[in-house]
């Protein structure tokens, strides 16, 4: 009985360490892949710059200078849907900065008229103007409304998921094995 104590008691332990370590992962200090990403876009090298980028708003989803520059790196590219995504993380995290005027400006080039959701514009300024396109024709009102999607969060739920499973699978692995071996020692 006492095997089976200790069996459940190192589960346990095994599993809330896989629990934490999960949850701690994504708090990590992006400002060097920031700065390593802003020096491979102003090198040219777009590709690995986004790969850096992502990765410092994957770790940390309020790093507001990491979604700023990949807003610009996609709109530049032409990707709509990425700079459109990034550019309303800068305004939703950071409305009343320099930074965030910037991603608001590049929105209303980019998609006129579409609502940000969780930014709610100063008072006394002027509303958007509403656009209508082919997209939203014979749609209603909350049909049309924007979802804000995380296109990176799919990947860092996965990652934390398989992670956890891992570490399960080895503890209980173990704990079979020494379940086995106590039980030959019986016979």
């Amino acid at each position: 009985m006492a095997h089976l104590r200790r069996f459940r008691l190192a589960t346990l332990l095994v599993l809330l360490t896989a629990v934490l370590s999960t949850c701690a992962w994504g708090q990590a200090d992006v400002a060097p892949l920031v700065a390593r990403g802003k020096q491979l876009k102003r090198q040219k090298k777009i590709d690995q710059a986004i790969a850096v980028l992502r990765e410092a708003v994957i770790k940390d989803p309020s790093c507001v200078e990491g979604h700023s520059a990949l807003g610009w790196i996609f709109m530049r590219k032409g990707d709509k849907f990425g700079a459109t995504w990034h550019f309303r993380r800068v305004v939703v995290l950071a409305p009343d900065t320099p930074m965030g005027a910037d991603a608001l400006r590049a929105l209303n080039k980019l998609d006129p008229g579409r609502p940000i959701v969780g930014y709610t514009p100063p008072p006394g300024s002027a509303p958007a103007p509403a656009s209508v396109s082919l997209r939203d024709a014979g749609r209603s009102a909350s049909d049309s409304q924007q979802v804000d999607v995380n296109p990176h969060a799919a990947r860092a739920i996965f990652s934390a998921v398989v992670r956890v499973l891992v570490v399960a699978a080895l503890a209980g692995v173990s704990c079979l094995v020494a379940f086995l071996r106590n039980r030959a020692s019986r016979r």
